[in-house]
């Protein structure tokens, strides 16, 4: 693994995105961004049981996704498989 990662570095650095996830509670006002495959999830208590249950607020923005795969190509980008 080591050695692929040090063979392919200028490749990989090249091509490689960004994730992130920003999150901004203002009030009861939540604003959200993000990029990449960060997945933002929230706690959310259910009212009738009193439980807290996962909220996902986001969709990964990854090659994995069709629709998302065509999007990075549509703008120059490539889609490689992952090195591992």
């Amino acid at each position: 693994m080591e050695e692929t990662l040090r063979t392919n570095l200028p490749v990989l650095a090249g091509d490689s995105g960004t994730t992130a996830v920003a999150i901004i509670m203002k009030g009861k006002e939540l604003y959200l961004a993000h990029t990449g495959d960060s997945r933002a999830i929230i706690g959310r208590r259910e009212p009738a049981e009193g439980k807290i249950v996962p909220v996902q607020l986001t969709r990964d923005h990854t090659p994995a996704c069709p629709a998302e795969a065509a999007n990075i190509k549509a703008k120059g980008g490539v889609c490689m498989p992952a090195v591992c």
